[in-house]
Formats: structure tokens, sequence, C-alpha cells
């Protein structure tokens, strides 16, 4: 038999070996999921990396009272018989290479059903280590309980994973409602946004014209100030020329009558003249 490490731990006062290449991995003491009719060694299960991980105790195995949990406690994780199994130990106390020299076989006195997990016994500085068969740990009727646990266990995974998927694919299925919805108010309130700003633009358009027309009024009442305007002028004018006219005609009248005198007056005159020259002649 080559040399090669073992995995040394305790339950209670003895010592106990497994080849350090049939363990997975050593974990500290964790909360444990208690199982209902489980079998009489199991403690419970553990879910450890994704693996539902049956937690097995070795004192209740080998008939050692029952031991609360503390920082010393491990638990080996081990492959036995095809079961991926956490066995409970006490405390771990060292990783350590035994010689072939001293391993001791086991008295052919000792072997029977109960003793399938001694594979040898070790004498390691005067101390008496007894190593494992990790496949002659549980018996096949535990072999039996366990796997039927795990066949349920696994069934009853699948069913939560089941609905957890079903209540994710229905939180899906919300969401993207709810986004379609988010969509639809959002396209609604875009609509309203264009809706708005379409009034607001005809209202500024309104509000142009009506600058527009208010400018176009002033305009025309410019215009038909300018106009009232001119034909007041035109009044003036046309009054003026007008008073010039009737000046003109009453300056005409005044020389007419003037003239008119002035006829008179020469024929008064001349008259009088021809009165004098009649007197004259009759004074001769």
């Amino acid at each position: 038999m080559q040399n090669k490490k073992q995995v040394i731990f305790k339950i209670g006062q003895e010592e106990y070996g497994l080849g350090i290449m049939d363990v997975n991995t050593i974990e500290k003491y964790e909360l444990i999921d208690v199982q209902p009719n489980a079998p009489a060694n199991l403690n419970g299960i553990i879910h450890l990396r994704g693996d539902i991980i049956p937690v097995y105790s070795l004192r209740r195995k080998f008939g050692f009272d029952n031991k609360e949990a503390d920082e010393n406690t491990r638990l080996i994780i081990v492959t036995s018989n095809d079961i991926l199994m956490a066995y409970e130990v006490d405390s771990m106390q060292e990783i350590t290479e035994i010689e072939e020299a001293q391993i001791i076989e086991v008295p052919t006195i000792v072997k029977c059903k109960e003793t399938l997990y001694i594979k040898n016994v070790a004498s390691l500085d005067g101390r008496i280590i007894i190593l494992f068969d990790k496949n002659g740990i549980l018996s096949v009727e535990e072999q039996k309980d366990i796997k039927e646990l795990l066949e349920e266990l696994s069934k009853e995974q699948e069913q939560v994973q089941e609905q957890e998927q079903e209540q994710e694919q229905v939180q899906e299925q919300e969401q993207v409602q709810e986004q379609e919805q988010v969509q639809e108010q959002e396209q609604v309130q875009e609509q309203v946004q264009e809706q708005e700003q379409v009034q607001v633009q005809e209202q500024e358009q309104i509000q142009e014209q009506e600058q527009v027309q208010e400018q176009v009024q002033e305009q025309v009442q410019e215009q038909v100030q300018e106009q009232v305007q001119v034909q007041e002028q035109e009044q003036v004018q046309e009054q003026v020329q007008e008073q010039v006219q009737e000046q003109e005609q009453i300056q005409e009248k005044e020389q007419e009558k003037e003239q008119v005198q002035v006829q008179e007056h020469k024929q008064v005159q001349k008259q009088d003249k021809s009165k004098n020259k009649s007197k004259t002649k009759n004074k001769k």
C-alpha cells in the first residue's frame, strides 16, 4: 500500500480518518433544514452551491450522545455510494500522511455488517486512528431511504423552480404589460402634447392674424383719416376759392358800380357842360 494523506477528525474522544482523495470539501457548520420522517442518523439537509446534501450524524451512528454543534463542528463532504453526503464531525484535527508501515489490518473478529465502514486502522505516534471506507458508512437501508428522500426533495425543488419560473414569467408578462401601458400612456401624452403644441401654434397664428388685421385696420383708419384730412383741406380750399370768387365778384360789382358812377358822372358833366353852353348862348 502506498503512502497517502488522510483527513483526521474527531468524534467524541475517538479519531478517524478519510483518504484526502475521497473528500470533496470540508465546510463549517451551517443551519440545517430538518426533514420530517428522515432516517434516524440524518440531521437534515443543506443547500450547498446548488446541491441538496444530506447531513449525517456520525456521533449517532457510533452511539455517542447528541451534542450541540459549536464553532469546531465541521461537515466533511464526501460522495458515498454515489450519494453526495455531509458527514458531521466534532472537530478537524489535521491532514497527515500515513505510511504503509503504520497501517494495521482489521482483525477478522471485528469485521461484520455493522463495521463495514472500517477500512484499516492506523497507529500514529501512539494514537489509534480508524480509517473509513467511504462506501461502507451508510447501510443499504439508509442508502435507499436517503435516495428516496433526495428524489422527493428534488421533485419538490423542481416544483418550486417551476413555480418560480411561472412566477417569473407572470412577473415578466406583468412587466411587459406595465411597459406597454407606460408606452401607451407616453404615446397618449405625446399626442396630447402635440395637440397642445398644434393648438398653441394655431393660437399664435390667430394672434398673428389678429395683429395683422389690427395693423390693416390701423392702416385703413390712417388712410381714412388722411382722406378725411384731404377732403377737409379740399373743402377748405374750395371755401377759400369761393370766398376769393365772392370777393372777386364783389370787386367786379364795385368796379362796375364805379364805372357806372364814372359814366354817370361823366354824363352829368356833359350835361352840365351842355347846360352851360346853352346858357351862354342864351346870354348872347
